[in-house]
């Protein structure tokens, strides 16, 4: 696991509220993270390889997205958890990409808290 994704995801990012998020949340996020982190080393590793045949780099994101659907397997038997990255390979990339340019913030769901359903909660559930 990421070490820094754990730190990130348990204890610095809070809603505008000053909330956390739930520990379930977090645990998801933080596998979603740790395996973007392996995907994006492995994506460089792969583009070197690729650029040191003097081939081409098209394909690489499809095979990491690949990966990562296979990969859920192997996370279930080893730890008992699953990855939820998107499972549909143009929104995987997007994903990926996002993840990229903007690291753990980009996998919470509305982390400014602007949503009619997290306001809702807020009014409703204080």
């Amino acid at each position: 696991m990421d070490s820094a994704a754990v730190n990130y995801y348990e204890n610095e990012f809070t809603y505008p509220d000053g909330k956390y998020l739930l520990p379930e949340t977090a645990s998801k996020l933080i596998i979603n993270a740790s395996v973007l982190n392996a995907l994006k080393a492995l994506e460089v590793a792969r583009n070197s390889e690729r650029i040191g045949k003097n081939s081409s780099l098209r394909g690489v994101v499809k095979s990491l997205y690949e990966d990562a659907q296979s990969f859920n397997t192997i996370l279930e038997e080893k730890h008992g958890v699953k990855h939820s990255l998107n499972s549909n390979e143009r929104t995987f990339k997007d994903q990926f990409n996002k993840y990229k340019n903007n690291g753990y913030i980009s996998l919470i769901k509305d982390p400014e808290g602007k949503s009619w359903f997290f306001e809702w909660l807020c009014r409703n559930y204080q």
